[in-house]
């Protein structure tokens, strides 16, 4: 069989064509195999029914946004049809109808974005229109042990319906598919929808649930499924393939979500089309053919499927995660609980509260920066500016807990403005964070008093680690002393800039690595603005005996085996799988040029890729012939 013409199909060439007869394939008549199956998993009124469901199909394609995510053909038709079989034997007097109702609802609700959700229950609801709107079917164990996980010490997050509805969502697809995607932005929980699920199946089955991840793109092609060895002839197995064989081992008893955490393109996730229909082997290069045990799945974590084919799409259930569906509140909700709980700072985190009220509630922060302020340097969701707010948060008040005081509620609302200044305001340019100053002043928050026009809080710090009352201080470059034996080209001397940079990054590399906080910096400007020699006076700061520098030029032609080769050569190998620097000592990571790798026909640069592994994970997946597949 072939499928002409589109992204990673190549079409045949014209000497070979001669050869066959072409047979093509008409499209089928959707509706009668719908009468069929649901003939065959016992539904009486079939015939009705059938012309139903055809119909609504119909009118998604029509109607709904043309996400390339959406796939209202066969294969999607096939699992409602499982499902609907399986609600039918389980409630064998329930109204058939409605059965079929609820099945086309929620098989279909998981993968459509916030905007068509209505537009879809108002198609519902005028093809059948004897049914109120059917209860949602309940799984009062997996979902009662969900909800108990994320009231727990281990996750200590807020119990926020929407959210929790695709945690139930992915279940119910988890159970029809063997393959299936979790979509959406950055930020909206796709990781940790995916971890509390395991958690919870593991605790209800009693039988243990691993994720495993690997980035797909971090990697290239051949070296994810394996290729010849140009020189010896020997077969070089792939990290992929490797990661796959253990999971499908027939003695391995565990359930494994394999889950490929990086951007989808058209040329490795085709190699996984038979491993996601119903063949359900992997088949390489070598003729090997790996078969799929019942204990495995296979996932997918993606932003979006802009570069994924139709056949891909259609072989996988999907559940899209819009921004809507968490948003920024329960982020710092969830912030401020842990607070309470870890730290035991039940007053901080009550003040603490009423200045997200004050500025993001009844303030509309988020509202007035998408909407008034333009020419961002750089674009950042909005859980993405509330995690940096968290992040500066966090590290302003680390002294504040060691000495274990309680500021006052000016004290608090001093913190937060800066935070949120540089938080909200640190990615535009002067002129915007001028007008972002304006609006600080228009919502009554604690500003320094002005002594030129054009001076503005971010030319202000607070020092919390002195003591003593709160309050604004100029950032004033420290006197620079020159040594005897520098030369002129290597003089770097403090400007205003650079002294920021500084304590921004010291706020952020000062705090213990979390869910939140990864540890990282991301300085960006124009050429020209001394990023990199902020940067480097930054670094003198560092004890050589206790902190290493090592800094990584990146270019159009950096791949990520270079940059995987550049950390593995600073690091030493330690008991298992662990390395790190020599010494026991720690060791910052300075990339200058982070945006030069090349990107490619995809839109994905894939160095980035591996950079962003090594940040998540910790570690990297090992290229040696003898332990492809191990991560270390």
């Amino acid at each position: 069989t072939m499928n002409p013409g589109y992204a990673g199909r190549q079409e045949l060439p014209e000497n070979l064509k001669v050869l066959f007869r072409g047979v093509t394939m008409m499209v089928p008549d959707r509706q009668i195999i719908i009468k069929v199956k649901l003939a065959s998993v016992g539904y009486s009124a079939h015939d009705p029914l059938a012309k139903k469901f055809t119909i609504l199909y119909g009118l998604c394609e029509q109607q709904l946004s043309k996400m390339r995510h959406y796939d209202f053909g066969l294969r999607n038709i096939l699992s409602v049809l499982r499902t609907a079989g399986n609600t039918k034997r389980q409630e064998m007097d329930s109204d058939e109808e409605m059965l079929l109702m609820r099945s086309l609802r929620d098989m279909n609700l998981s993968k459509l974005v916030a905007d068509d959700v209505p537009l879809f229950n108002s198609l519902l609801r005028d093809i059948f229109p004897k049914q109120q709107d059917p209860v949602k079917m309940s799984y009062p164990e997996v979902e009662g042990k969900v909800k108990e996980l994320i009231l727990g010490p281990k996750y200590n997050l807020i119990y926020h319906d929407k959210w929790i509805l695709k945690i139930t969502q992915l279940y119910e697809t988890s159970l029809v598919r063997h393959g299936f995607m979790l979509v959406g932005p950055t930020g909206v929980g796709k990781t940790t929808i995916m971890n509390v699920l395991t958690d919870a199946l593991t605790e209800t089955t009693k039988n243990k649930y691993i994720v495993q991840r690997m980035n797909p793109k971090a990697i290239t092609s051949q070296e994810m499924y394996g290729k010849k060895s140009e020189i010896s002839d020997d077969w070089i197995p792939g990290v992929f393939s490797e990661i796959w064989a253990k999971a499908n081992d027939r003695k391995n008893k565990n359930n494994t979500w394999l889950c490929c955490d990086g951007p989808v393109d058209a040329i490795w996730i085709e190699n996984l089309n038979t491993v996601l229909d119903d063949n359900k082997i992997l088949t390489l290069a070598n003729g090997d053919r790996i078969p799929m045990s019942e204990n495995c799945k296979i996932t997918f974590e993606v932003e979006n499927l802009n570069n994924a084919s139709p056949a891909t799409v259609s072989r996988c259930g999907i559940v899209y995660v819009s921004q809507t569906d968490l948003g920024y509140k329960p982020v710092y909700e969830a912030w401020i609980l842990k607070r309470k709980k870890d730290l035991g700072r039940n007053e901080e985190g009550d003040k603490l509260s009423t200045l997200f009220a004050k500025y993001f509630d009844k303030g509309s922060l988020v509202e007035f920066e998408e909407k008034e302020m333009k020419n961002a340097t750089m674009e950042l969701s909005s859980i993405c500016k509330v995690t940096n707010l968290l992040n500066l948060l966090t590290g302003l008040l680390i002294p504040v807990v060691k000495s274990n005081r309680t500021l006052s509620e000016s004290e608090y609302e001093k913190l937060f403005v800066w935070s949120v200044a540089w938080a909200f305001g640190g990615i535009y340019e002067e002129k915007e964070r001028l007008e972002f100053q304006d609006w600080l002043v228009g919502k009554n928050a604690p500003l320094p008093s002005r002594t030129r026009e054009t001076e503005s809080i971010f030319e202000y710090w607070i020092d919390t680690e002195k003591g003593g009352t709160m309050d604004y201080k100029k950032i004033v470059p420290q006197e620079w002393v020159p040594s005897n034996n520098v030369q002129f080209s290597q003089l770097l001397l403090p400007t205003l800039d650079s002294t920021r940079a500084e304590i921004l990054i010291k706020l952020i590399a000062n705090q213990p690595k979390s869910t939140l906080c990864s540890k990282s910096v991301l300085l960006i400007g124009g050429s020209g603005t001394a990023k990199t020699s902020s940067v480097i006076i930054y670094s003198k700061s560092f004890s050589a005996d206790k902190m290493l520098f090592k800094r990584i030029n990146f270019s159009s032609a950096t791949l990520p085996v270079h940059f995987q080769q550049s950390i593995e050569a600073e690091c030493d190998a330690k008991a298992g799988k662990a390395f790190s620097p020599p010494g026991g000592k720690d060791m910052t990571v300075f990339i200058d040029d982070l945006s030069m790798p090349f990107v490619n026909e995809w839109g994905d640069q894939i160095t980035l890729e591996i950079v962003r592994q090594l940040i998540e994970h910790g570690g990297f997946y090992n290229l040696e012939k003898a332990l492809r597949g191990s991560f270390k």
